[in-house]
């Protein structure tokens, strides 16, 4: 007879059994984690860790899948609770790093990843999320060194090598940011984000066809993402493809109607299009969106194109508060709008620093036979900066300088393309070359200065600069301030532009000429007889002011003395050169709100340059804007003989009719507030003796005065360059 079996333990059994289930149920969830079915996963490990089942594994898988669904508080403390299971699992504590990082919780980030490496130096993951954790509080260098660990541990690590391509970005070294994105595709083909990357480092470059293939071939397998279009039909404007660049811009706002970068690029272009009224519109709905001053700084400049002053005084209190909150706007934006020169350098600081700051490269100067000079514009056609700068091209001493333009921009080869080409030894176009193209030309010719005509100015190549092309860089003419840049040595400039006081608001150095810092082509012939007083509708006895700035250097201030002197003068009249038909009909209202008879503003219409300079001979007196003054059109009212009153302002952009008035001995022409522009202007308007001993005074001037002698200039210009290379010379001696 067999004896009863003895009773087993209560629950023994069904344990061994439910541990089983368990461990099934587990490999199963893992088994759908590893195919990527999340939900079902996530389902499966709750029903676990509420069984009591709970493991490192579970928890940390659980919290990989929490994270996707960016649920980061919850995956923190299944973390935290995984590290009480196991506290020397690395992967728990790189995934708790990678959490609080998405937190931008760098301290506590760096914590735990410093943590996962010691736990495991050889794992690669945590060196680049570490990486990540430096890049987000802008320490680009150290970042740097922890991805390139992460690439060395994993010479696969595709990621990694993107967020190496992508701090350089942050350093502006394209080179080397090309260079890791390449490397990323290289181990990933299909690789989007580097794509895009990649894109975006050859349109820094300025390498614009390729920078379009390479977004064509995204689109290829990504046709619903709005930056790409954005960034295309930024690509295509530059190109001045203006209805392509169109296309893309409406397709962006197709997929995002609140993608303001997009709304604020499309202004852009309809600017650069003229269409000046679309882009106050657009700017408009971008500020609905993101109401930030930078925005809100475009959109006050973008109506001075039309002037619309429209909250006008609030809208420059409003600028005036928030100004150090600017962080990326073109710095002539704010040329327009304030005279403050600390403004103008922090802007042009951040600009530079934002779109142009790249790694310099040293160059050693070389001596030679001959200093070679570089002159580099976009401008060499019909435009102010040739009519200003050829003659000097020309006047170069040949025993000692060789003469090089390099142009860039839209391609032109019209009559004063023609004569800049005819003024020099070497004539280059860089148009169709990218960055480094153009750098590496450069280079080959050995320039010893290079002269940027540009500055922040529309099509301008600061990016070659940057690289650095030459061993001395000087700014000049093109942009009227400091460009805020590394890059740029020196600035030509005289003491009134900048008096001593005013050096702490310039990055570059000066160079002081003992004349005005203007150059000019006073070679040119103005026949004015072929200009009649009767074709303005003018009597002999009409006092005609005039004004051929820009409109959108006009403003309500200068614009309300302007009116008092046509109701003061009855026979007065003002000759005003409209820059688009949206600004000329508001000047018309503006003019009729203030009670002026709309036959008082005349509208110049547009003339060659030569016919324009003839009648400047029919004006009477030529008034100044205030912020932002006349430069080359002060040259050609005084070289026709006009009189030119303004007003001594705080900046160089602000000085530049006074540099010339002072240097021609005609300071009874500068006005240092409001009130005295105005009592001037009446002053010689009611006494036409005086006005007509100004004029010969000012004639007098223009033949005896070294100021607007384009032969001293050049001597002058010269002795200053050959002390320059000397300085570099015992320096590398």
């Amino acid at each position: 007879m067999f004896n009863s079996p003895r009773k087993r333990p209560k629950g023994f059994q069904n344990k061994n059994i439910k541990i089983c289930e368990k461990k099934l149920i587990e490999e199963k969830a893992l088994e759908l984690y590893n195919l990527s079915k999340y939900d079902k996963a996530e389902n499966l490990y709750k029903d676990l860790i509420d069984d009591g089942h709970i493991s490192s594994s579970i928890l940390n898988n659980l919290a990989i899948i929490l994270s996707k669904k960016g649920e980061t508080q919850n995956v923190i403390k299944l973390l935290k609770k995984s590290i009480k299971i196991d506290s020397k699992n690395s992967k728990t504590f790189n995934n708790l790093g990678v959490a609080f990082n998405n937190l931008n919780d760098t301290k506590n980030a760096k914590l735990y990843l410093s943590t996962a490496i010691k736990l495991n130096p050889f794992h690669p993951d945590p060196y680049n999320n570490i990486g990540y954790s430096y890049a987000l509080e802008s320490n680009v260098d150290s970042a740097i060194k922890y991805f390139r660990k992460a690439t060395e541990l994993k010479p696969d690590f595709h990621n990694a090598f993107l967020n190496l391509a992508n701090a350089y970005l942050e350093k502006n070294n394209f080179v080397e940011a090309k260079r890791f994105v390449l490397k990323s595709l290289e181990i990933k083909p299909d690789y989007k984000k580097a794509y895009i990357n990649l894109a975006k480092i050859n349109h820094d470059l300025n390498d614009l066809d390729t920078a379009l293939d390479n977004f064509q071939n995204i689109l290829k397998f990504e046709n619903n993402d709005e930056e790409i279009y954005n960034d295309m039909g930024v690509i295509y404007g530059k190109k001045s493809f203006l209805e392509k660049a169109s296309i893309f811009f409406d397709k962006a706002l197709e997929i995002n109607k609140n993608y303001e970068l997009a709304y604020i690029n499309y202004s852009q272009l309809h600017i650069e299009n003229g269409n000046y009224a679309e882009a106050v519109r657009l700017f408009d709905i971008a500020f609905e969106i993101n109401k930030n001053i930078d925005i809100f700084t475009k959109r006050a400049s973008a109506k001075r194109y039309i002037c619309d002053w429209n909250k006008f005084n609030e809208d420059t209190k409003y600028i005036e508060k928030n100004k150090h909150l600017i962080k990326s706007i073109d710095p002539r934006t704010i040329m327009f709008l304030s005279d403050d020169p600390q403004l103008s350098l922090d802007i042009s600081k951040r600009h530079f620093d934002k779109k142009f700051s790249r790694i310099e490269e040293n160059i050693v100067y070389k001596s030679k036979s001959k200093i070679r000079i570089g002159y580099f514009s976009a401008d060499f056609n019909n435009h102010p900066v040739t009519f200003l700068i050829a003659k000097v091209l020309r006047e170069h001493d040949r025993d000692d300088f060789e003469i090089f333009a390099y142009s860039f921009g839209q391609k032109t080869d019209d009559q004063y393309t023609q004569k800049i080409k005819n003024n020099v030894d070497h004539f280059k176009n860089l148009n169709d070359l990218n960055d480094m193209q153009a750098v590496e030309m450069v280079r080959k010719d050995s320039i010893d200065i290079a002269i940027d005509l540009m500055g922040y100015t529309r099509h301008c190549r600061t990016s070659i600069f940057a690289i650095r092309i030459a061993p001395i860089q000087i700014n000049y003419l093109g942009f009227s301030g400091s460009m805020g840049a590394s890059c740029i040595d020196y600035i030509i400039a005289d003491k009134t532009l900048i008096p001593n006081l005013d050096n702490k608001f310039y990055t570059e150095k000066i160079i002081y000429l003992n004349q005005s810092a203007f150059c000019c082509d006073d070679s040119m012939k103005i026949d004015g007889d072929k200009i009649k007083r009767s074709d303005y509708n003018l009597s002999d006895n009409d006092f005609l002011f005039a004004c051929f700035n820009n409109n959108y250097k006009i403003t309500p201030n200068e614009f309300n003395i302007w009116m008092r002197l046509l109701e003061e003068i009855k026979n007065s009249k003002i000759l005003l050169k409209p820059s688009n038909n949206v600004a000329k009909s508001n000047l018309i209202k503006e003019a009729q709100n203030r009670n002026i008879d709309q036959k008082k503003i005349i509208f110049a219409e547009h003339l060659p340059i030569e016919k324009h300079f003839e009648r400047h001979t029919k004006i009477d007196l030529f008034l100044d804007t205030f912020n932002y003054n006349a430069g080359s059109t002060a040259v050609f009212s005084l070289l026709t003989g006009v009189p030119i009153l303004t007003k001594y302002g705080n900046s160089y952009q602000s000085r530049m009719s006074s540099s010339l008035l002072k240097n021609l001995g005609l300071d009874e022409l500068i006005a240092y507030d409001e009130k005295e522009y105005e009592e001037k202007a009446l002053f010689l308007a009611c006494n036409p003796e005086k006005l007509k001993l100004l004029k010969i005074k000012l004639n007098k001037s223009l033949d005896k005065n070294k100021t607007l002698n384009s032969n001293y200039f050049t001597r002058e210009l010269e002795e200053k360059f050959k002390k320059l290379i000397a300085n570099k010379k015992q320096f590398n001696n």
